[in-house]
């Protein structure tokens, strides 16, 4: 079989799975902590200080991860990251205080390392062969070809049409009001 024989389908689900990742992993948290400080009546600066905790530790970790990926295997270490994401996002939900909390937020942070980019990119370079650099530059949606037609739409058409989609949010909106 030829190496990287399905790359459009691994590159779909990496692109799904790192979509995910990124949205599960990283960016929830910035949007979750006005009510996670609430819930801890905790400061959001050491919410965000214990998030930086965790990036910091990860940094540290992650020669060591990127050494072992390189030796054994990406795509296992991003199957076996995900399954602990997943076992640290349940930990998150159930942190009964701010130091569980904390500690699984750092543990997230290292986990991720497992499961985001660098984990696919070293995914990719082992099956993709020397059509990685593609692959990854495909992944990261900075590839030609995505958009067909890229450029076609005129900014009045996409004036017009951001228009009728914001009206018919607004008249729903109304619609669901309840005034004082």
């Amino acid at each position: 079989m030829d190496k990287g024989a399905n790359l459009p389908a691994i590159l779909l689900c990496l692109g799904v799975t790192q979509i995910i990742g990124y949205g599960t992993l990283y960016y929830a948290f910035a949007v979750l902590v006005p009510d996670i400080a609430r819930e801890f009546a905790m400061g959001e600066p050491v919410l965000f200080a214990i998030f930086s905790a965790g990036l910091l530790a990860a940094g540290f970790a992650a020669p060591w991860l990127g050494r072992w990926m390189d030796a054994n295997s990406a795509p296992k270490a991003m199957a076996a990251g995900s399954g602990c994401a997943a076992a640290v996002c349940a930990g998150l939900a159930l942190a009964p205080d701010i130091w569980t909390f904390g500690a699984f937020v750092i543990a997230l942070e290292f986990v991720s390392l497992a499961v985001l980019y660098d984990a696919a990119f070293a995914s990719l370079a082992a099956v993709a062969g020397s059509r990685a650099r593609r692959a990854i530059t495909i992944l990261t949606l900075n590839g030609r070809g995505i958009l067909q037609g890229a450029g076609k739409v005129t900014r009045k058409d996409a004036d017009a049409k951001a228009l009728a989609e914001f009206e018919k949010y607004r008249i729903e909106q109304d619609r669901a009001h309840i005034s004082d």
